[in-house]
């Protein structure tokens, strides 16, 4: 048992809690249907442009670079007006739901939908829909599953 396991959580008192926020409406785990297969990685595609498979965290940025020298696949944006920040956004790949997390860029990182463009928090994880479109700094991609069946 570790020092975990005898902390009565209740009796933390509240400035030293992490008040996350609840998931925003506009992005949401997704659907069962989608869930019942492993998510094997993305496939990450600027509108009009070059793609690139995804299968484990990844940098994305104007000159993306390792950060505290953790292994992380980086993925380049060329963007010569500079509306890319070097380390823009992380995708991350999980088993379930890849996420997207801003990691406080300059300016920031948008779901973009039919109707609307949504910022997102820096530094809170969303996770992303099949085929979800993204916007970071004048960059528009789109973030298409790769799965494969669970037997």
């Amino acid at each position: 048992m570790d020092e975990f396991d005898t902390v009565n959580w209740a009796d933390v008192d509240s400035a030293n809690k992490i008040d996350f926020p609840p998931p925003p409406p506009f992005i949401q785990p997704a659907p069962k249907q989608e869930m019942a297969r492993k998510t094997s990685g993305v496939l990450i595609q600027i509108v009009k442009g070059p793609k690139w498979t995804v299968q484990k965290d990844t940098i994305i940025g104007r000159k993306p670079f390792f950060i505290n020298n953790v292994p992380i696949n980086l993925i380049k944006f060329d963007d010569e007006r500079k509306t890319v920040s070097k380390n823009h956004a992380l995708i991350r790949v999980t088993d379930s739901v890849p996420t997207i997390i801003d990691l406080k860029s300059t300016n920031g990182t948008y779901l973009v939908t039919p109707d609307k463009k949504l910022r997102l928090r820096p530094e809170v994880e969303y996770a992303v829909k099949d085929e979800s479109v993204f916007q970071i700094g004048a960059i528009l991609f789109k973030v298409k599953y790769l799965t494969k069946e669970l037997k």
